[in-house]
């Protein structure tokens, strides 16, 4: 998890966004890496759309705030590019910035929504959209449903005990994940799992204690094949693993990891 301290929130700027294409017929072959857009601010979550089409989320720097790109036929020598959302607040200093993070999307059409979460929390920021879980629809009109950062602060207030004293209360979501029925975030800050159900309310599914080495730092999910939900721990030496996902979920551990709430 991270310190209170808002700068060890914050992460390390990137300015292209690229896609990265191994062969591994040859051991002499080397990957071909090839750059899609350039000049972007602070880029974080990345999610394909129903269309193909490659939705970036940017946190933004001390030029420009928060905004979300879409990016149609990202594979083409010159793809379109435009803007969906701006205008997200942002935080940090030095090169190192932090705002919308990670993103997801779901649905098509006139049901379609692309799910972004807002880093830290309104608690340490002073500022109210940080922590909120947005959702953007069809027409690009933004809807706060709910703040999990200031939830997340709250429950790592009256969780101090599970960390060593001085890291807890603390909150950064970093990662969402859409599924029919559930809306997952992670928390980088309060090493968690939540779900948002369908009535807005929040679930903490599981903690994740800190390894010997490092703080816990879980940062995204994905769900897999098999309806195992995966989840990332960005730590040195930090590992995936998974749990089950669906009806049941919050009655379930990690396999070997994490402790339910």
């Amino acid at each position: 998890m991270n310190k209170p301290n808002i700068k060890q929130h914050l992460r390390r700027s990137f300015l292209a966004l690229t896609i990265v294409g191994a062969l591994f017929t040859l051991p002499s072959t080397q990957a071909t890496i090839t750059e899609v857009v350039g000049g972007l601010h602070s880029p974080g979550g990345l999610a394909f759309g129903p269309g193909g089409q490659l939705f970036v989320a940017q946190s933004g720097d001390d030029t420009v705030n928060g905004s979300i790109i879409e990016i149609l036929s990202p594979m083409a020598v010159r793809p379109m590019v435009r803007t969906i959302v701006s205008g997200l607040p942002v935080i940090g200093e030095e090169g190192e910035f932090s705002g919308v993070d990670g993103i997801s999307v779901f649905g098509n059409g006139r049901n379609f929504g692309l799910y972004a979460i807002m880093a830290v929390d309104p608690q340490q920021t002073g500022d109210p959209p940080f922590g909120n879980l947005l959702r953007v629809n069809n027409r690009n009109q933004v809807e706060t449903l709910v703040n999990v950062g200031s939830f997340d602060y709250d429950w790592t207030n009256e969780h101090q005990w599970l960390v060593p004293f001085g890291d807890f209360p603390d909150a950064n979501p970093y990662g969402v994940l859409v599924v029919p029925g559930h809306t997952y975030v992670v928390d980088a800050g309060a090493n968690t799992l939540n779900v948002v159900m369908s009535d807005l309310s929040i679930r903490v599914l599981a903690f994740f204690p800190n390894g010997v080495l490092a703080d816990s730092t879980p940062t995204c999910a994905c769900q897999g094949p098999d309806g195992l939900l995966v989840h990332r721990d960005a730590s040195p030496g930090g590992q995936p693993f998974s749990r089950p996902s669906g009806e049941g979920l919050s009655a379930r551990l990690c396999r070997n990891h994490g402790t339910r709430r």
